[in-house]
């Protein structure tokens, strides 16, 4: 996948995700909810401990329509049910971004 102008760590699984963000913090989460060794929900819950303002945007195909009220997902948070247009997450990405981090897309 084109990265257009972001450096972007992969993960393949929650527990991952949380060792990759200990070694090399993030400006965004991009996560899905169901994982192996720790799911979205207990990866963002733990990553809001350590950085409460961090972005989050979520894919998954398991979206309830009450997902984004409850905690830790409700605050800086973007949810996007599979499929969905690649165009409409990257705009969600850039749009979380603090200006100094953001790219013209």
């Amino acid at each position: 996948m084109q990265r257009k102008g972001y450096r972007v760590t992969l993960a393949g699984d929650g527990a991952a995700a949380l060792a990759a963000f200990d070694a090399d913090p993030a400006d965004l989460l991009l996560t899905d909810i169901r994982m192996p060794r720790k799911d979205g929900y207990a990866l963002i819950a733990e990553l809001r401990t350590r950085q409460p303002t961090l972005p989050v945007v979520i894919m998954t195909g398991h979206a309830a329509p009450d997902m984004v009220t409850v905690q830790p997902c409700a605050a800086r948070t973007s949810v996007f049910t599979k499929p969905f247009k690649p165009a409409l997450l990257l705009d969600a990405i850039n749009d979380s971004l603090p200006a100094a981090k953001r790219r013209l897309l």
